[in-house]
């Protein structure tokens, strides 16, 4: 296992194993997360994202009876059984990471996400490894959330519900490393700009 290097990650993310988006920040807006619209005055609300909608948190998580967006997210990771998915939110493409981490960091200098650690992979292991192609992200804005897929995008910060990565406006092929393809049990999200 490689040892923890002077290397800070750009973005340090801890979700408690929910996983992680990998998303434009404009796109995230739309994302719910596990919060539901407050239908009622009756309802108590747990979030007001400012476009005079309320929203509570629904944490049945029933994954059979979908009701939040993360509770479909999480049906279809787990009914693919895939690690990175791309999944559609608003006519654009996203990441999602699922496969139990809970810590992800962005690694700016390598282009990575390593899902399970926060040691900095070597560039020769980035180089040796053997990415498998998921499929390509829509980044229009140039800036992408590093999001915890419980939070509402309306109301990430950085911090606790996720991480703003600046990257050059367009789309993006995501690849993976699974943790299983590997020798010291941490997944490997790698983001290539697509030519124009």
């Amino acid at each position: 296992m490689p040892q923890p290097r002077d290397a800070r990650p750009m973005a340090t993310l801890d979700t408690s194993g929910a996983g992680a988006l990998i998303i434009d920040a404009a796109v995230a807006r739309a994302w719910a997360g596990f919060h539901i619209p407050v239908r009622t005055t009756d309802d108590d609300v747990d979030l007001e994202t400012g476009d005079g909608l309320a929203w509570r948190i629904d944490d049945t998580f029933d994954f059979d009876h979908p009701v939040t967006d993360y509770d479909r997210l999480c049906r279809r990771h787990l009914e693919e059984k895939a690690p990175v998915l791309i999944n559609e939110l608003r006519d654009h493409a996203f990441a999602s990471i699922s496969d139990g981490s809970d810590m992800f960091c962005w690694w700016p200098e390598l282009g990575v996400i390593s899902a399970n650690a926060d040691w900095e992979p070597t560039a020769d292991t980035v180089a040796r490894a053997t990415f498998v192609r998921i499929g390509v992200i829509n980044v229009p804005s140039g800036l992408i959330w590093l999001m915890n897929p419980c939070s509402h995008g309306a109301a990430v910060r950085a911090g606790d519900d996720g991480w703003a990565i600046e990257v050059n406006a367009g789309a993006y092929m995501v690849e993976a490393r699974p943790r299983d393809e590997s020798d010291d049990n941490v997944l490997l999200v790698r983001l290539r700009k697509e030519p124009h």
